[in-house]
């Protein structure tokens, strides 16, 4: 997981006591789009989490998950481990704002392809 440079974490720390959150989430949801990085916004809905965006990176590094997700369920399409991994992440709260931040390992399968990421 790539963290973003220190003074841009100062600008969204700033912005957040500013603004309201609608303008956090599309700078984030920018941030994550524009990324020259592998990554991706999940965002918990009525306990499913959803794919809000991709930055290209991840589209070219993880095959698993491309830009026709966006928008979708993730739960149950990446096989029993990234489902493991996701029901662990929700009981520890990190989709509630009581973690700072997640790092996983799982083995995720699609459409006959394993990755291990």
């Amino acid at each position: 997981m790539a963290e973003p440079p220190r003074h841009v974490q100062d600008e969204i720390r700033e912005r957040s006591h500013r603004a309201p959150s609608f303008q956090i989430n599309r700078a984030l949801t920018f941030s994550v789009r524009n990324s020259p990085f592998p990554c991706g916004l999940l965002e918990l809905v009525n306990d499913t989490l959803v794919l809000r965006a991709m930055s290209s990176a991840a589209t070219m590094t993880y095959p698993l998950l491309g830009l026709v997700d966006l928008d979708q369920a993730v739960d149950g399409k990446l096989g029993r481990d990234a489902d493991l991994n996701f029901q662990e992440m929700k009981r520890r709260g990190v989709f509630a704002g009581e973690a700072v931040g997640a790092i996983t390992r799982a083995t995720v399968s699609r459409n006959g392809v394993t990755v291990v990421a």
